[in-house]
């Protein structure tokens, strides 16, 4: 299934895991080292049944795994083109795509 902000899709949710495809350069909230996904987004993810984020960082080819309560617990939430929240790359675990 997948996940639409103001149109633009942002995302996709299949068994249980909402994937992201990102860029470095464009999407990393530099002033807290963070990624953030839209809290309307991760409120339809949590009634859909999701239990795990991953986003794939195209630039340099990295996957960034965290688990959704991880994400409410200790996201940081911003008002960045809406409302989001914000966990440091610190909080993911990080492997190399394959």
């Amino acid at each position: 299934m997948d996940f639409f902000y103001k149109d633009k899709r942002i995302g996709s949710l299949k068994e249980n895991v909402f994937r992201k495809r990102v860029k470095k350069s464009k999407h990393l909230m530099r002033m807290n080292d963070s990624w953030g996904i839209q809290l309307d987004a991760l409120t339809k993810l949590k009634s859909d049944g999701c239990t795990e984020i991953r986003i794939l960082e195209t630039e340099d080819n990295k996957v960034y795994t965290t688990t959704l309560e991880n994400i409410w617990k200790n996201g940081k939430v911003m008002s960045f083109d809406g409302q989001q929240a914000f966990l440091p790359r610190s909080q993911w675990e990080i492997t190399d795509n394959k």
